[in-house]
């Protein structure tokens, strides 16, 4: 049974603001705030800490698939 997923835009969660009044600097966060993050991943290297071993992949399906339980993560530069 497929469900569906409505999203509903609420005035109180446009950041940048819409119509006559909209921010004219979006476009500029946006790309900087992708920018900022695509640096960030490119210089650490990310991976799955050898002492907590992922015993299995189980998931939660929603509207993003997140995992039963949490495992850690080195990260280093």
């Amino acid at each position: 049974m497929k469900t569906k997923i409505r999203v509903i835009h609420h005035e109180a969660l446009m950041p940048f603001s819409t119509g006559r009044r909209a921010c004219i600097g979006e476009g500029l966060a946006r790309d900087s705030m992708f920018l900022f993050i695509a640096n960030t991943l490119q210089r650490f290297n990310i991976e799955l800490d050898p002492e907590f071993p992922v015993k299995s992949a189980e998931t939660l399906a929603g509207l993003l698939w997140t995992a039963k339980k949490p495992s850690q993560v080195c990260v280093e530069f």
